[in-house]
């Protein structure tokens, strides 16, 4: 429905739902605003029962500017279920560090278990509300979401239990663990599944206070685990040549240089590398813009296709030079 300045509909911000997903950096909400300045809010705000759960930085600054602005509803039936959505339909969308990335998918894997009643398997193409079998893997269909093997989804999880326990005890310390600020290891975290609360409080400490030791956690024996879960989109038909200059998955090559992003900034693809957990080829590559921030990012996603703001199949990033 259209609204005006004049006019707006009551939205209720839900504190839990914004701190969901991780907030724009200075460069990329400032590149926001102006696009939203010239061109004004293309992409409607969506509420659940009046609470906003798509468009938090969009609202932010139509608030600032008193510009009009358009809303959907979608109906979910428990928060829950929101949650997972805002998950699936933002992580595309945003640049995440690899923990970030680690993190909502185990958090997506938990709640989809959560809603189906702590069940692994999942009912698959049935009217919402009706009892019915069973069927298929949450794991495995989020692996093939993610592009990454279901163990990794499963293993996720566990990772995300843990840094909402840290998150608990210090919001700098998930915050800082989430970002990367803290160098903290996926195996480090997953040893901490069997520690105690003391144990919990007592890492979140150190890491807020920057008194934490990461150390060197990784092994040769994760290496081969990751190697023996199989199903990746690594194994399936991705290599590095000799030089390491292309790395190639099936028919399409990826090559150092500039990319474009669908959403219209510029990157540069600097190298390329090996999940050391999972095996999975990444594309390393830096921002041409803000900060020259380096990302890492999965083959398999960095060659995805994804709809614009018009509806239209496009390439996640195209090379141009």
């Amino acid at each position: 429905m259209s609204r005006n300045k004049d006019n707006n509909p009551e939205i209720i911000i839900d504190e839990e739902f914004m701190r969901l997903l991780p907030p724009l950096d200075k460069h990329e909400f400032c590149s926001l605003e102006d696009d939203i300045l010239i061109y004004g809010c293309m992409n409607p705000l969506v509420l659940w029962n009046g609470i906003l759960i798509d468009g938090h930085n969009r609202y932010n600054i139509i608030q600032k500017h008193d510009l009009p602005f358009n809303t959907v509803s979608l109906e979910f039936d428990s928060r829950d279920e929101v949650m997972a959505w805002m998950i699936k339909h933002q992580i595309d969308r945003r640049n995440l560090t690899p923990m970030q990335l680690t993190y909502f998918r185990g958090l997506h894997y938990n709640l989809e278990k959560k809603i189906h009643g702590g069940a692994e398997r999942f009912p698959q193409n049935h009217p919402r509300g009706q009892n019915v079998p069973l069927e298929g893997s949450t794991a495995n269909r989020l692996s093939e979401q993610y592009r990454v093997t279901p163990r990794t989804i499963k293993r996720d999880g566990q990772i995300a239990d843990v840094i909402i326990a840290i998150g608990k005890e210090s919001i700098d310390a998930k915050t800082d663990i989430l970002s990367g600020k803290t160098p903290i290891s996926r195996k480090q975290l997953r040893e901490m599944i069997s520690g105690s609360k003391d144990d919990i409080a007592k890492t979140a400490s150190e890491i807020a206070t920057g008194t934490f030791e990461s150390g060197n956690k990784s092994s040769e024996s994760d290496s081969q685990k990751g190697q023996e879960s199989g199903n990746s989109s690594s194994d399936k038909g991705s290599s590095n040549n000799e030089n390491n200059n292309i790395l190639t998955s099936g028919e399409h090559p990826i090559k150092p240089g500039k990319y474009l992003h669908f959403k219209g900034n510029h990157y540069d693809v600097v190298g390329f590398a090996k999940n050391s957990e999972t095996l999975d080829d990444m594309v390393i590559y830096r921002a041409l813009y803000g900060e020259s921030k380096i990302w890492v990012r999965p083959l398999s996603m960095w060659q995805d296709t994804v709809k614009d703001e018009n509806g239209k199949k496009v390439k996640r990033f195209k090379y141009i030079g």
